[in-house]
């Protein structure tokens, strides 16, 4: 068993975080969420949440979070670590909720987003559609944070079974 420290840790109403925070629920042994904003027409923001535990039969499912919501602890320093091995062209395989993704702009996760796939950064940065050009996606892949003693412990892993082509 690894511990971390509880400095590293805030909480508060879920709803509040900025984007980009990776959020532990606060019950039970569900999997963490990743918070991100979605642009409104008229420049308002909305909070979301993609959901990593399977929910209604979907996992990496998104919701808006509205106030009041629960409070949730997050955790301040983490890192999205892929398996160089399960590494995906774009142009060979198509992107499922779940992959983690690369591009010259940054990193993060695929989602879904009602009845599509939609991209979200690691700094909570929603983008419906993405330009697969300079892009790859990992099927394996972990989230992680320091302990006291300078290691990685692991939050939450993910493995896709993907048909390589």
């Amino acid at each position: 068993m690894a511990y971390i420290p509880i400095s590293s840790l805030t909480l508060q109403q879920v709803h509040t975080f900025a984007p980009g925070t990776l959020v532990l629920p606060t019950a039970g042994d569900s999997d963490p969420g990743l918070t991100f904003e979605i642009m409104g027409e008229d420049d308002d923001s909305a909070a979301w949440i993609v959901e990593m535990s399977e929910s209604r039969g979907q996992r990496f499912r998104t919701f808006e979070l509205t106030p009041p919501s629960h409070p949730c602890l997050s955790i301040q320093k983490w890192e999205l670590l892929v398996d160089r091995h399960s590494v995906l062209s774009p142009t060979r395989n198509d992107a499922h909720a779940g992959f983690a993704w690369i591009d010259r702009e940054g990193s993060g996760l695929i989602v879904n987003k009602g009845y599509g796939t939609a991209f979200v950064s690691t700094k909570g940065i929603f983008q419906q559609g993405k330009n697969t050009e300079h892009l790859c996606y990992f099927a394996s892949w972990k989230l992680v944070t320091e302990t006291m003693g300078g290691e990685w412990v692991t939050i939450h892993e993910h493995s896709s079974e993907v048909e390589r082509r």
